[in-house]
């Protein structure tokens, strides 16, 4: 069950709205309610409305928003739907539990933003919202986004399954049909929830965190520490598969005993062998005594 807001609005009294008679009319409102968008046990509340064709620009715009906000912190115009909205100078006026908000567009496209404190208990949290019905509108619709890490979240009127957004929040949205001055129309928002933080806090870490929560210092020393690991790796295999270099020794000539030997050896005296059986010859020997082949120098 939805919890009625205890500060939120309560909805509007019958307070006259000057001009009402000459209220221009919508073609299409949108009442968008985001509960802890970017503010802490708060609702951002959006009207976007497109004035009807026919409708004389410029046109003077009045509507009332709960008192509990303190006012708009926003109020803009396009010339077209999804053009660049400007800011607008505005007139505020107490209206018993309301506030009466005035400006003059130049642009048929119109959006009012402004902050309103949701009803927490512990962790179930609530708010409530009033369309005053100060213009007429052709097409109304609500939009409500879910709060991030929201449990048994209710809205009423029923809006039916959300749809996740490109901006990773779940929206709610509902056509409500057309509605003439006068006709109200109550939003109600309930769910639990814990943790304090935004649903923008949650899906934006802050600096120095990463997004599992891992400081971002800790990540980068672990990567440099895992490269050092991977270089001293490579350079140990590449020093073991690397053969090792023969010792110094003797040259062939040496080894055989032939004409390359040095001569300056201490007292050394070459020996020389027969090349077919490798009997050792004498040095006066053309050929070898024991299988009488014929010496190189014979």
């Amino acid at each position: 069950m939805v919890l009625v807001a205890a500060m939120g609005w309560a909805g509007p009294q019958a307070v006259p709205v000057a001009g009402a008679q000459e209220s221009p009319r919508l073609a299409s409102l949108k009442i968008g309610v985001w509960p802890e968008f970017d503010r802490p046990a708060a609702a951002l509340v959006i009207l976007s409305g497109e004035l009807a064709e026919g409708v004389t620009l410029p046109a003077t715009i009045a509507l009332r928003v709960p008192a509990s906000s303190g006012g708009p912190v926003a109020v803009a115009t396009a010339a077209s739907l999804g053009g660049s909205l400007l800011n607008r100078d505005y007139e505020v006026t107490d209206a018993e539990d309301s506030l009466l908000i005035s400006f003059s567009t130049p642009d048929p496209v119109l959006q009012i933003e402004f902050y309103d404190p949701l009803s927490i208990d512990e962790g179930a949290r609530s708010y409530t919202y009033v369309w005053p019905g100060d213009l007429a509108v052709d097409q109304l619709t609500v939009e409500v986004q879910e709060p991030v890490g929201a449990t048994a979240l209710t809205v009423e009127p029923a809006l039916g399954v959300g749809a996740l957004g490109q901006d990773r929040l779940v929206y709610r949205t509902a056509q409500m049909g057309p509605f003439e001055a006068d006709k109200t129309l109550t939003v109600e928002v309930g769910y639990a929830k814990t943790d304090p933080r935004t649903s923008l806090e949650i899906l934006s870490p802050g600096e120095g965190d990463s997004g599992d929560g891992v400081p971002v210092w800790l990540i980068i020393v672990a990567a440099v520490a895992a490269l050092a690991v991977v270089v001293g790796a490579v350079v140990y295999w590449r020093r073991q598969g690397r053969p090792a270099a023969a010792p110094a020794g003797p040259t062939p000539g040496a080894r055989r005993g032939g004409r390359g030997a040095s001569g300056s050896a201490k007292g050394a005296t070459a020996k020389a062998f027969c090349t077919q059986c490798g009997d050792q010859l004498r040095s006066e020997d053309r050929f070898c005594s024991q299988c009488g082949a014929g010496t190189r120098g014979g």
